[in-house]
């Protein structure tokens, strides 16, 4: 038998797929959610903003400077780390979105041990302005942990809420963390 010649190889273009980021792309805007009038109401007329929360969560303010205040709630389920959150104003350089703003501080959280983003989207507040959410999550020794944060920019001002609970608290609170994100209100300031 006579060998048959080796085919020659051609080239062809083979379709590659764009690699994909492993963040998820924002949805569409969601609605705001109605706040329960049980709900305390803090005010910083000097800074301008308000925010509603459930009366049971305590609120701490820094002294001096633009405002921060510390939430912490005690546990609704079996844990016994409550759910700590912030609120706090950053003054920017530059007009920036919501969106950018998010983008722009994510890479501090990105660090953590198995750290991944759940959703981003943008978000109607009550008073009709606009926000933008990014749900997270990563472990622990203890356990998976989930937070969210939510940027509104108001000119060089952009005010940022951040909740984290172990996720177990976290999903058990869920429509507390949304009423409460949601209520945040900025108002022009008053001194």
């Amino acid at each position: 038998p006579t060998p048959s010649p080796t085919p020659t190889p051609t080239a062809t273009s083979t379709p590659m797929p764009t690699p994909t980021s492993a963040r998820p792309s924002p949805t569409s805007t969601a609605a705001p959610i109605s706040v329960p009038n049980t709900y305390a109401t803090y005010e910083d007329h000097s800074f301008g903003f308000s925010l509603r929360y459930p009366k049971e969560w305590n609120v701490v303010e820094s002294p001096g400077g633009p405002p921060q205040l510390a939430f912490m709630s005690g546990p609704k389920v079996g844990t016994d780390t409550p759910i700590q959150g912030v609120v706090s104003l950053v003054y920017n350089t530059d007009i920036l979105s919501a969106d950018a703003v998010a983008d722009g501080l994510l890479p501090q959280f990105v660090d953590r041990d198995g750290f991944r983003t759940l959703e981003e989207r943008d978000v109607k507040l009550l008073g009709g302005e606009t926000a933008f959410q990014i749900a997270y999550q990563w472990r622990t020794a203890k356990g998976i942990r989930q937070g969210l944060m939510q940027t509104s920019v108001r000119g060089s001002q952009t005010f940022l809420l951040l909740l984290e609970a172990p996720q177990e608290d976290f999903r058990a609170n869920t429509q507390d963390i949304q009423a409460t994100y949601s209520s945040f209100r900025p108002q022009e300031p008053r001194p």
